[in-house]
């Protein structure tokens, strides 16, 4: 058997479902060794940056020991590493609680934001994907194209601030900012920061499915369906989603790695309390075990799901495996 060569494994190219979890397995491990570096590169004595340089060396020494930072860096590792299979990720230093207990406080909000706008963004991109795909040449596609290169080009904060004076202060269909309770009575507030992700997302997740259902249509089953006179959206889903919809499906991980990327900036402008608005806070108390945690935990979660889209991939068309 044939093997192929993943980070330092060896696995059989016969196993995709090996393959995927050996490179998340190696993504993850590095998305750990970042983390933990991440006050080991910061310029200058984290210690000293955070007491200032009128600190006593006792001072200094006691929030090296709270940070972490005595030893070797290898001892260090050692540590981190032991903490971690614990469950422990420190301790926050300007809150004075566990980092755990702060992110799990913070990633609910975040999830259903997360949740709401991936909805959406399905909704929209789909019924949009299959029109431009039937009617290439028509209006509609040429509207799209016009209007997905606003919205990706747009920033996230200046269209969510846009969004907040139409819908917020002149129309007033929704909250201005916050939060109350969770799904599905949370949605009255989260539906418009939701909506301000879909809309940079909208483009992307359609573009790729228009050029798979384009791909799709040249298929021979296709002309046979329309031949038999199959119409309407059981000939959109059976015969042009349905087939196309793996190489989608391999965008969400990336979908999620950029929700978190707009969650930091959606999540200020709508004040909602999510792991985007502990991360900016943490950065700027320069909270370095709470900004540890949150890059560990964002990068590990966007890693498992990649991996969760990658099995579902192969399992819809195991060409993809090959």
């Amino acid at each position: 058997m044939q093997a192929r060569r993943v980070g330092g494994l060896r696995l059989p190219t016969r196993s995709p479902l090996l393959r995927i979890i050996a490179r998340s397995v190696l993504v993850a491990v590095s998305v750990t060794w970042v983390s933990f570096s991440l006050m080991r590169l910061t310029p200058g004595d984290p210690a000293i940056l955070l007491l200032g340089d009128q600190a006593t060396d006792e001072l200094i020494a006691r929030m090296r020991e709270q940070l972490g930072l005595n030893g070797t860096y290898l001892e260090q590792l050692g540590r981190y590493l032991s903490q971690l299979a614990q469950g422990d990720m420190g301790k926050s230093v300007v809150f004075g609680v566990p980092v755990t207990t702060l992110i799990a406080q913070a990633v609910p909000v975040t999830l259903q934001l997360m949740l709401v706008s991936i909805t959406m963004t399905v909704i929209l991109a789909v019924p949009i994907a299959v029109y431009v795909s039937l009617n290439p040449k028509g209006r509609g596609a040429s509207a799209f194209l016009v209007l997905a290169s606003l919205f990706v080009s747009t920033p996230a904060f200046f269209t969510g601030l846009l969004a907040l004076l139409i819908a917020a202060v002149w129309l007033k269909i929704a909250p201005v900012a916050g939060i109350v309770g969770n799904l599905p009575e949370a949605i009255t507030y989260l539906w418009l920061p939701s909506l301000v992700i879909a809309l940079a997302l909208v483009p992307i997740l359609a573009r790729v499915l228009i050029a798979s259902i384009t791909d799709t249509l040249r298929e021979e089953f296709v002309e046979v369906a329309i031949v038999r006179g199959v119409r309407g959206w059981t000939f959109a889903w059976r015969y042009l989603i349905r087939p196309s919809i793996a190489p989608t499906l391999s965008l969400l991980s990336y979908i999620v790695g950029t929700l978190f990327a707009s969650a930091v900036v959606v999540e200020l402008v709508f004040n909602l309390p999510g792991t985007g608005t502990l991360l900016v806070g943490a950065v700027s108390g320069r909270d370095y075990p709470l900004v540890q945690g949150i890059v560990l935990f964002s990068g590990v979660f966007v890693v498992v799901i990649g991996a969760f889209a990658d099995i579902v991939t192969v399992r819809i068309d195991p060409r993809v495996g090959r």
